[in-house]
């Protein structure tokens, strides 16, 4: 099914006009030919679209039967080339016709934004709404809240890397994936830095908090060290900071925590 077959199943079910369901979003003879198949949709006026009729944007593309393991393979690329900074392959990325994904290419202008300026912008409302609306973070949910936190000003992501990282520990994560446990660990090393970097005292002992809960597995063991690390600084105490600096070092991975 493609996003155009989608929308009108969906408008049908609303028991909506083609009118009706472009008001106040887009123009009405530019969604019937969205809905034709004649135009392509901008992932914003997808998602405007989703919002207006309260539709969940996960729940609009969750039934695209191989979505899952496409949104996969294109998560691990653009983390891959925005690491690399590789601008030549986000750009790629970005305009696949086949990535129907409207998040995760919304995901990746923010990268190209970023890399391109050197400088963080406020997220999105689009965005800022996906992320609001999460009930149960899942591996996707997850890498895309982690890449905001890089590419996007902290302000209103802080507390709701705080929020999801608490959540998803409060379930059985001892059942999630080894995945699903390294990402919400990555998740709260990524608010801890950000908020030992802004003297945010608070948040940065409720992260440390949070990473200790994590079970030592082989998959968090590097996130727990780096908890400890920032613990030890927070407290300063040298002798302990230096001890997993050394750690670290071994493991190559004090780079980018200072």
């Amino acid at each position: 099914m493609q996003i155009d077959e989608k929308l009108l199943a969906v408008r049908k079910k609303l028991g909506l006009s083609k009118a009706q369901m472009a008001d106040g979003v887009i123009d009405p003879s530019y969604y019937s030919r969205v809905e034709r198949g004649e135009s392509n949709i901008s992932a914003t006026d997808l998602i405007g679209l989703l919002q207006k009729h309260n539709v969940s944007v996960i729940d609009f593309l969750s039934e695209f039967g191989d979505i899952q393991p496409k949104i996969e393979v294109y998560q691990r690329q653009a983390l891959k080339a925005f690491n690399n900074k590789d601008l030549e392959k986000l750009e790629e990325i970005k305009n696949d016709p086949q990535l129907n994904y409207v998040i995760l290419k919304k995901i990746v202008e923010g990268m190209l934004d970023y890399l391109t300026t050197g400088k963080k912008v406020e997220i999105s409302s689009d965005l800022k709404s996906y992320l609001s609306n999460v009930d149960h973070w899942l591996d996707y949910d997850l890498w895309n809240l982690w890449v905001c936190l890089q590419v996007y000003l902290p302000t209103y992501l802080q507390s709701l890397a705080e929020m999801a990282v608490a959540q998803f520990l409060k379930h059985d994560y001892e059942k999630e994936s080894y995945i699903s446990l390294e990402l919400a660990a990555n998740i709260a090393i990524t608010n801890l830095k950000l908020a030992y970097s802004s003297g945010e005292d608070g948040l940065v002992r409720k992260m440390i908090d949070l990473l200790d809960k994590f079970p030592a597995v082989n998959s968090t063991y590097f996130p727990k060290m780096v908890g400890k690390y920032y613990e030890a600084a927070y407290n300063q105490d040298k002798l302990m900071k230096a001890k997993i600096e050394d750690a670290l070092e071994m493991m190559k991975g004090l780079k980018g925590l200072k």
